[in-house]
């Protein structure tokens, strides 16, 4: 009788083939979306402001608008918090003002 990983009838994935397809799925996902495009996530904003996702959730709270700070114009979409590219680079301009 032949041993469980033996059989032809029971599958094995190995922990490096599941890690190489699970990067290679991210890689086309990513490679999916245009880099042009005008939406961006928090980590990608981040990342186009040189800054932490911390510091770019921060700057999208209204309580920095009671403060006289400039408020990061951003989308929620569901759950998740957008921002297009081309609003950021007008926030930029105005010196982060709104």
């Amino acid at each position: 009788m032949k041993k469980w990983y033996e059989r032809d009838d029971v599958a094995i994935i190995r922990v490096p083939d599941l890690l190489g397809d699970m990067e290679e799925y991210r890689k086309s996902r990513s490679e999916a979306r245009s880099p042009d495009s005008d939406l961006l996530t928090v980590e990608e904003a981040a990342e186009y402001l040189r800054c932490s996702v911390t510091e770019v959730y921060s700057m999208t709270r209204s309580r920095r608008k009671a403060r006289g700070l400039a408020v990061l114009p951003a989308h929620r979409v569901g759950r998740k918090l957008l921002f297009k590219r081309s609003e950021i680079d007008r926030w930029l301009e105005e010196g982060g003002k709104k």
